[in-house]
């Protein structure tokens, strides 16, 4: 019998788990929570995390819903899906020239790579993270590499919209981000491509650690990030907030990076966002039993 990739590879996930939780390699700890079914955003709030967000220049995916003490609503994305021009050859933030902040940014629904989707709100371009490496003039190739992150403050008229809570999972259950897993822990992600547009099942994902770092670590799942993926948060078995999806790798072979989100708020807090925090979903993570 032939099993279509899809199915074995969830079959090869599943084996892997089975052999590393016997060694003793995947430390389990308290179980996640399960929930009857997944959580599905009201409709009259589509702007929560994984909605698609479109700059000048690309479109990308939001991770999370962020506020600090001037009470504002922030969604959060990567810094390279705001590049001043359309050549962005690399994915250093101090060798790339980001667009300046105010750009205008729409959080859009349905958009596909032959629909331009609906316009459900917009925002402003307030933070990020590369820019503020060049007004320092880092060097830190660490940081260069890594430091990707940026927020779009929602207009005004749009806050109402706003649903913190992640699509299919729920949560996050926290307003701090936590640092990555050990080697070989699940995490829990939404991804919002334009080409996963009209097929819901292939936006949930659950990938599992390597290689973790202090700035970044590489990730495996059987359904990975994809262009314009990019952004996407993933949270860990507790509901934590850990990461944002950055790149598709060639090495380690279709491995992702994520950037830590705990790394990238500690930067933006010490470069003009202080008081940033995660805003908690009003749903708590659990994972969905059908």
């Amino acid at each position: 019998m032939r099993l279509p990739l899809r199915a074995l590879l969830t079959t090869m996930v599943g084996l892997l788990t089975t052999l590393l939780m016997t060694l003793g390699l995947i430390t389990i700890g308290q179980s996640p929570a399960f929930a009857a079914g997944p959580y599905i955003p009201d409709p009259q709030r589509p702007i929560h995390p994984g909605t698609q967000v479109v700059t000048p220049f690309t479109v990308c995916t939001t991770n999370f819903v962020f506020t600090d003490d001037t009470g504002a609503l922030y969604l959060g994305y990567t810094a390279h899906c705001n590049p001043k021009e359309d050549n962005q050859t690399s994915l250093n933030g101090c060798l790339m020239n980001p667009a300046p902040l105010g750009d205008r940014a729409d959080f859009v629904v349905d958009k596909s790579a032959n629909d331009s989707g609906t316009v459900v709100g917009s925002g402003t371009i307030v933070y990020s993270s590369w820019l503020a490496m060049h007004g320092e003039g880092q060097t830190d190739q660490t940081l260069c590499n890594n430091n990707d992150f940026a927020l779009i403050k929602v207009d005004e008229s749009d806050r109402a919209k706003v649903d913190p809570t992640v699509p299919h999972w729920g949560g996050p259950n926290t307003t701090e981000a936590s640092g990555f897993p050990g080697w070989f822990q699940l995490m829990y992600g939404y991804l919002n491509s334009q080409y996963r547009t009209g097929n819901d099942a292939s936006k949930p994902t659950t990938a599992m650690m390597f290689w973790p770092a202090p700035w970044n670590a590489f990730i495996y799942s059987f359904n990975f990030g994809i262009e314009h993926d990019s952004g996407a948060g993933y949270m860990d078995r507790s509901g934590r907030p850990v990461g944002t999806l950055t790149s598709l790798n060639f090495w380690p072979p279709l491995s992702n990076t994520l950037v830590s989100l705990k790394q990238s708020i500690d930067y933006a807090r010490s470069h003009g966002m202080p008081g940033l925090r995660i805003v908690k979903g009003e749903q708590a993570f659990a994972i969905p039993s059908s």
